[in-house]
């Protein structure tokens, strides 16, 4: 799809907006409503190519805005997928290309460089070293999100001790374990 076939964005209701020119289908469109009745959830909107994928719980490419709350069943569970929208005092005349290039260029720089297809397959097969940036975790690292949850790297990043104050069971998921 190109950016010129998207038309003017839809409202399907008060909490829905769809930027697509792409027909929902019925399955599609329950979904949708299902998110955004969801408790904390203020905005649901699905961008251009919004689609179901197999053996998932919810549509891919979607964002969705919330009232005080980390929702993490709302992302997609493929690895490194996410998005963002972000929410500026910036008005339409302040955000010109250069500034939006630049902005990008600065996120960039904390993204993994691009190995292409046979680097990936080399990192893969542990014939070449992979690159890591600030943002990578290591196993205990790891181990201690999965235990303790997100608490465990507030120190590594830098972050404000009661940043997890805003997410959702303080940044941690204690599931309910039944024993049979």
């Amino acid at each position: 799809m190109h950016t010129e076939d998207i038309q003017p964005t839809i409202k399907m209701n008060q909490k829905i907006t769809i930027v697509s020119n792409l027909h929902i289908n019925d399955v599609l469109e329950q979904k949708l409503n299902e998110i955004s009745n969801l408790p904390n959830v203020k905005q649901l909107v699905a961008l251009p190519d919004i689609h179901q994928k197999k053996k998932t719980e919810g549509p891919s490419s979607f964002a969705t805005v919330v009232d005080n709350a980390i929702i993490p069943t709302l992302s997609s569970p493929s690895l490194n997928c996410g998005m963002a929208i972000l929410a500026t005092d910036l008005t339409r005349d302040e955000l010109t290309e250069d500034k939006l290039r630049a902005v990008f260029a600065y996120f960039k720089s904390f993204m993994q460089p691009e190995h292409g297809y046979v680097g990936r397959l080399l990192i893969w097969l542990g014939l070449k070293q992979r690159t890591y940036n600030q943002y990578d975790l290591n196993q205990e690292e790891l181990e201690n999100i999965i235990m303790h949850g997100s608490q465990s790297v507030v120190r590594k990043y830098n972050l404000p001790e009661n940043i997890c104050d805003a997410q959702e069971d303080g940044g941690k998921y204690e599931p309910e374990l039944t024993i049979t």
